[in-house]
């Protein structure tokens, strides 16, 4: 018999043995490999812009604002603003945006200058109020109903 024939015969019946072999590369672990942290880099916008509901409530989870971003937290007496019109002045009283409240009753506006101060205003048929605004706070707004 040639020496290369019973090779493979060999090597057949060595793949067939149950075996429970432990690898160098732990192969066998139970263990999983921590996942690498996912690094969101938040870009500042070109322009002053006003943000979406989504945008507002991940910098309301923060611990510190970005000095562009400002937060407005609007409310009526015990209630949150809901639905409201929020529009943000500059100090020569033009209207530079215009925001709304979610559910929440949080508007924000991200992009805005830090040397500057604002006014934001309710804008409502039933509801009035303004305060001023520095960006980088969540500055509360608290309407009250028009009575004529």
């Amino acid at each position: 018999m040639k020496p290369t024939l019973w090779i493979f015969p060999v090597l057949y019946l060595l793949s067939m043995l149950p075996c429970n072999f432990t690898f160098a590369h732990g192969g066998d672990s139970k263990r999983e490999e921590p996942k690498p942290e996912k690094i969101v880099v938040r870009v500042k916008p070109s322009k002053a812009e006003a943000m979406d509901q989504v945008d507002v409530e991940k910098f309301m989870d923060s611990k510190q604002l970005p000095t562009d971003v400002t937060i407005i937290n609007c409310s009526l007496s015990t209630a949150p603003c809901r639905g409201i019109t929020v529009e943000l002045l500059d100090e020569n009283n033009s209207r530079i945006l215009v925001g709304f409240t979610g559910m929440s009753g949080f508007a924000g506006f991200h992009g805005l200058d830090s040397a500057q101060k604002y006014t934001a205003k309710i804008v409502s048929e039933k509801y009035e109020g303004s305060v001023t605004v520095n960006s980088g706070h969540v500055v509360s707004l608290v309407g009250d109903r028009i009575t004529k």
